[in-house]
């Protein structure tokens, strides 16, 4: 937040001469960090192209097609949506599109609102389910399977009916976070405002938010595109002073109430034309961005452009992390879900699966904050691993295994996300969310004994290390007790540092010695 301050006050500063008689309100330099060109052939086709949505990672661009004569509705209706798909080439062009096929385009429009963070999930306009009096209701969401896609399956989301068109819907890549542009009767300030709906515990969607009048105009309001730092919004409207017809701004939130926004800046004439310029969508690491551009009647004859975006244009930094989701035992990969949270909060920071062909997965953390995330499967123990993203400056990728262990007597777990104060046995505020992991499994297999082994580096008095690795293990069965569970089912016991996993010459390796690990002893 600090380095957008900077950035808007470096706006006031420079000389906005260029555009004083127009009162366009530009981002600085826009001219110069913004970069538009329109995508070949391979993309673009005699039809209209519309509702460009890239992959967080850049390597799928998703468009629908209307009225082209492979679209599986075309005989019957020519004006149909289809949803086609092109793949980036290692010569950062892209494929020739391709339809996506059955399930997901049908007789009826389809199209593609948006792509979680790990690309398993489509989030997709949802003709395929119809309320009694045949409204569309809510959006539908489409899972990477072994075979292609899943059958869409409706999301709902809570006082929502449809009831404008067009009308826009974006899915934040965590898929915590649903932007909806439409119109409410009872509480739309112009002919099409934004709006925020939240995830919840039970599977569906908040009651839309009105963003307020920070973004939201008397004019049309459009196409909001979250970008992956969950702050960073980019949008459409008619109702602020531009280029043409509808022009694409971005602005930030500036804190949790999702009312309060800086200013919003036009992208300038190198982004923006005399005609409709919409349905921004961007990569994770905010460097290229698309959107369509053509014609006045919500884009009839629109095309797909590309937008590249120098670093200082960029949205607020992410880090990538990647890798895979293994069982421990027999470093197969896994197909399954995955969590992280917001490890001082303990909250659920997004969600994400592993692809089900080679178990690999990919989520977006942004910056400024610590996080623990895992996999989650039935049978198996999630190790949990953690990062520290805070002083994160520029876009990151960090690779990362996940491990999930069978749950039967043998080998020791790591316990990873069990903080203690330095050189004591005092467990921190942050080790709530692993202590309440193993509590779980107590829970569920009521039988089942552990063993809680402490450790810690070779550094220092080896006696007085034995009893800090002791007391340790001690505090976990503690809260275990505190909690329920039956003292007898669990002992302890530290080792001090004679079982180290790895060499003691740093600091980078000793703590991976100083650890507190479980052992199932019966299940």
């Amino acid at each position: 937040m600090k380095k957008y301050i900077i950035f808007l006050f470096a706006l006031l500063s420079l000389d906005v001469s260029a555009f004083a008689q127009s009162g366009i309100k530009t981002v600085p330099n826009a001219e110069l960090v913004y970069e538009k060109s329109k995508l070949g052939i391979q993309v673009n086709s005699p039809y209209y192209e519309g509702q460009p949505v890239v992959s967080a990672d850049g390597k799928y661009l998703f468009v629908y097609r209307v009225g082209h004569p492979q679209n599986v509705g075309y005989k019957a209706y020519n004006k149909d949506e289809d949803i086609w798909v092109s793949e980036l080439q290692s010569d950062g062009t892209f494929s020739e599109m391709k339809n996506i096929g059955a399930p997901l385009n049908t007789f009826s429009n389809n199209a593609v609102l948006g792509i979680s963070g790990d690309g398993n999930t489509l989030f997709i306009y949802d003709q395929y389910n119809f309320a009694p009096d045949n409204s569309i209701t809510n959006i539908a969401i489409s899972e990477r399977t072994l075979t292609g896609w899943s059958s869409p399956k409706s999301i709902k989301i809570k006082g929502f009916r449809w009831v404008s068109e067009p009308a826009y819907m974006n899915m934040s890549v965590d898929k915590r976070i649903l932007l909806i542009s439409y119109a409410n009767n009872s509480v739309t300030y112009g002919k099409q405002d934004i709006y925020v709906s939240f995830l919840e515990p039970d599977g569906t969607f908040s009651v839309p938010l009105n963003l307020g009048t920070s973004i939201n105009t008397t004019g049309i309001d459009a196409s909001p595109f979250l970008a992956a730092d969950n702050v960073t919004l980019y949008f459409s409207t008619d109702g602020r002073k531009g280029y043409g017809n509808l022009d694409v701004f971005v602005t930030k939130r500036l804190d949790d109430t999702w009312q309060k926004w800086s200013e919003p800046l036009n992208l300038g004439a190198k982004v923006n034309t005399p005609n409709w310029d919409c349905e921004f969508s961007m990569t994770a690491k905010g460097d290229v961005g698309y959107l369509s551009s053509g014609g006045q009647n919500y884009g009839e004859n629109a095309d797909v452009y590309k937008v590249n975006i120098k670093e200082v244009a960029r949205p607020e930094p992410v880090a990538m992390i990647y890798g895979k989701v293994i069982n421990q035992k027999t470093n197969e990969p896994i197909s399954t879900k995955i969590i992280y949270t917001n490890l001082k909060t303990n909250e659920k920071a997004g969600l994400a699966s592993s692809n089900p062909k080679d178990g690999t997965y990919k989520i977006y953390l942004p910056k400024d904050k610590s996080y623990s995330f895992f996999a989650e499967k039935e049978g198996f123990f999630s190790i949990k691993e953690s990062i520290d993203l805070k002083g994160l400056k520029t876009y990151t990728e960090i690779e990362k295994n996940i491990y999930l262990v069978p749950i039967e007597a043998g080998a020791p777990i790591q316990l990873h996300n069990l903080f203690f104060v330095q050189s004591k046995p005092i467990l921190l505020p942050t080790s709530t969310d692993e202590l309440n992991q193993l509590l779980e499994l107590l829970q569920m297999y009521p039988s089942m004994t552990i063993e809680i082994a402490g450790h810690t580096d070779n550094v220092g008095d080896k006696r007085k290390n034995q009893i800090l690795s002791q007391q340790r293990a001690i505090k976990v069965k503690e809260y275990l007790v505190e909690k329920g569970i039956n003292a007898d089912r669990i002992t302890t016991v530290g080792y001090g540092g004679t079982k180290p996993i790895a060499d003691n010459k740093d600091e980078e390796t000793r703590k991976q010695n100083r650890r507190v690990e479980f052992r199932i002893l019966t299940k």
